[in-house]
């Protein structure tokens, strides 16, 4: 009897060490092996799943007790009104507890994407009756706090390396809580944030924060079709650090709403060194292509230079910019900034310092198209060289008219080396106008000649002050002298004419004939009234006097054959000297026979001829001598 007790002992014990051998091995069996799910299963759960807009695929499925529910690449492709969005991923692993009494749903605990990818593709599937059935599915559902984790996504080009969050199901609303995501092309690029997702009524929102590089942000605004975003996002050229990022997403089938704020400590735009830029983008469009209306405001940016502030509006349905911005960095720089002037059009108008500009109008954001400009604004600059113009302490208020329409008016100006100018400029930079026409309007107080003659000549002998007024108009990039027209009048003091070649040639003549008279002679100040047309200056009452003498003239010069052509009647004493006044009621009669010259020849070399009596005078006393060739040419001067 013992025996038959201990046989069936050891029996039992060893059934039950079989049986936890199986079990063990089978366990282990089961956790490594996946069980493939019968083809029938997965047709009948894609079809059940699948719509008339939405359509469910997966190539096979396996169950494991270690992976759980494993789908190999699923794809999934449903209508959005205008397109069809196609989502595709490599592998998705559910993690499932069984929970007895529960929707199978609610048994999942996590999913697992690998290399999942969507796409917006042309719409192929039309939206049908049967709609609203995986919403009221959707309705019933609930889950919480399931984590999902994807790996290598990619959204339409946003690509992170992983992207975690906690999703939750709940009246046809989808969540995605705790949502991060990280990027491997920096430690420090990554950003938080939410999701919502209203299947019933297509609303879709994201709230995130973070620090992201200008080649992430990118394709977001792709995604949303933002060209003019685009636009400004691919002029960061250099980015030393991730910029920091706040995104606030609305997407619904009316209207779609982008907001960014991007803040940074160091950056290049358009290959300026920034060191710091401050900026909120809002994107907005009304669910019609085309029509967005993009809003940078405020954009701030400071450089070692200076800094500057403005809001730029952008209307994708005109395709106009509207600018409104201020100013005080150096305008070359602003100018890159906000893309405003860059094809050279203002290489001769140099602002110097670092002037306050202001600015406000619209712009053609296409600089292809040729859509009327309408922009004002004012300029404050320690200094500004006018095609070639030396001035101080300039202000002035401009507009741009048309297509590069520019007028400076209210112009005041100190000049460099003395005196005040005031007035206004204007020209035509226009494509269709190479030759850059321009109308000047200018009044000049105690100015030197030095300065305003420096665009037209680079000699020094021109000195003295001047004042007057004129009023021009010809082209600048073409045709200068033939262009030239308008009027006006100098006044010129203190200056040594007798050094000029023009006017040497009657110190020449007198030192020839009078010797010692050039210690008498010194032309000091000269005035004239002016008219400008055909390539001519023409002027009827030239007075030039100095010590002894004055002069009056009328004549011409050509500026295209370098041709004078002037009449010179030189008088003793100056013209409103009580002497004066004497002489020339006493030697009236005679005027026209005494001290007459004709000036002809080139400005740099003026021949004077004598015309008259006088010399036939001189030369009897003088001697034969002084009886030379009626053209006398001056000789070589110096430049003092």
């Amino acid at each position: 009897m013992i025996k038959v007790v201990t046989f069936l002992a050891r029996l039992v014990r060893n059934a039950i060490l079989f049986a936890v051998c199986v079990c063990v091995v089978l366990f282990i069996v089961l956790s490594v092996a996946e069980i493939p799910l019968h083809a029938r299963i997965i047709d009948a759960i894609t079809a059940r799943l699948s719509t008339d807009f939405m359509s469910v695929h997966i190539d096979r499925a396996t169950v494991s007790l270690r992976q759980g529910l494993v789908l190999n690449t699923a794809q999934v492709r449903f209508n959005l009104e205008t397109n069809d969005l196609f989502v595709q991923a490599q592998e998705v692993r559910c993690d499932l507890s069984i929970r007895p009494g529960r929707p199978w749903v609610e048994w999942l605990d996590g999913v697992r994407l690998v290399r999942p990818e969507a796409v917006f593709l042309p719409a192929a599937m039309p939206r049908g009756a049967g709609t609203p059935a995986p919403v009221r599915g959707l309705q019933q559902m609930r889950l919480s706090r399931v984590l999902v984790e994807l790996e290598n996504p990619v959204f339409c080009g946003i690509a992170p390396a992983r992207v975690t969050a906690d999703l939750s199901l709940n009246a046809a609303t989808l969540g995605l809580d705790n949502l991060r995501a990280e990027w491997r092309s920096s430690e420090t690029e990554s950003i938080t944030g939410s999701v919502r997702m209203d299947i019933q009524t297509g609303r879709f929102e994201i709230k995130a924060s973070g620090s992201l590089c200008p080649t992430t942000i990118r394709p977001i605004l792709v995604l949303v079709r933002c060209r003019s975003g685009i636009h400004y996002c691919d002029r960061i050229t250099s980015p030393e650090v991730p910029l920091s990022v706040s995104c606030d997403l609305l997407l619904t089938p009316d209207v779609q709403n982008l907001r960014f704020d991007i803040q940074s400590q160091a950056l290049s735009w358009n290959n300026i060194a920034l060191t710091r830029v401050a900026c909120g983008i809002v994107a907005v469009n009304p669910g019609t292509p085309n029509e967005w209306r993009v809003t940078l405001a405020p954009l701030q940016v400071a450089s070692t230079n200076g800094s500057a502030r403005a809001t730029l509006v952008y209307e994708d349905a005109t395709g106009l910019l509207q600018v409104d911005a201020q100013s005080q960095m150096p305008t070359g720089e602003l100018f890159r900034i906000i893309e405003l002037f860059q094809n050279g059009i203002l290489d001769r108008v140099i602002v110097g310092g670092v002037p306050h500009l202001t600015v406000s109008g619209t712009i053609d954001a296409d600089s292809k198209r040729l859509l009327p400009y309408d922009l004002k604004g004012t300029i404050r600059a320690p200094s500004l060289s006018l095609y070639g113009i030396p001035m101080a302490q300039t202000t002035c208020d401009f507009t741009v008219r048309n297509q590069y329409n520019v007028a400076f008016n209210n112009l005041h100006a100190k000049l460099a080396n003395g005196g005040d100018l005031s007035g206004r400029f204007s020209f035509d930079l226009t494509a269709d106008t190479p030759e850059m026409p321009y109308r000047a309007e200018l009044a000049i107080v105690d100015a030197t000649l030095r300065d305003l003659l420096r665009p037209l000549t680079t000699t020094n002998l021109w000195e003295g002050g001047v004042s007057g007024a004129v009023t021009l108009s010809g082209t600048l990039a073409t045709n200068q002298l033939e262009s030239l027209a308008g009027n006006g009048s100098f006044a010129l003091a203190g200056a040594v004419l007798s050094r000029v070649p023009l006017f040497a040639g009657l110190t020449e003549y007198m030192v020839r004939n009078i010797p010692g008279v050039d210690l008498l002679v010194s032309q000091s100040d000269a005035s004239l009234t002016f008219q400008a047309g055909a390539g001519e200056v023409r002027s009827s009452d030239l007075l030039v006097e100095g010590d002894i003498f004055s002069m009056l003239g009328k004549g011409s010069y050509n500026f295209l054959q370098d041709d004078l052509n002037v009449t010179v009647r030189a008088n003793i004493f100056r013209k409103d000297s009580i002497a004066g006044r004497v002489t020339r009621i006493i030697s009236l009669p005679f005027s026209r026979l005494l001290l007459e010259f004709h000036v002809a020849g080139s400005a740099s070399q003026p021949r004077w001829n004598y015309r008259g009596i006088i010399q036939r005078i001189v030369g009897t006393v003088t001697g034969p001598e002084a009886d030379q060739d009626k053209v006398e040419t001056p000789r070589e001067t110096v430049d003092p």
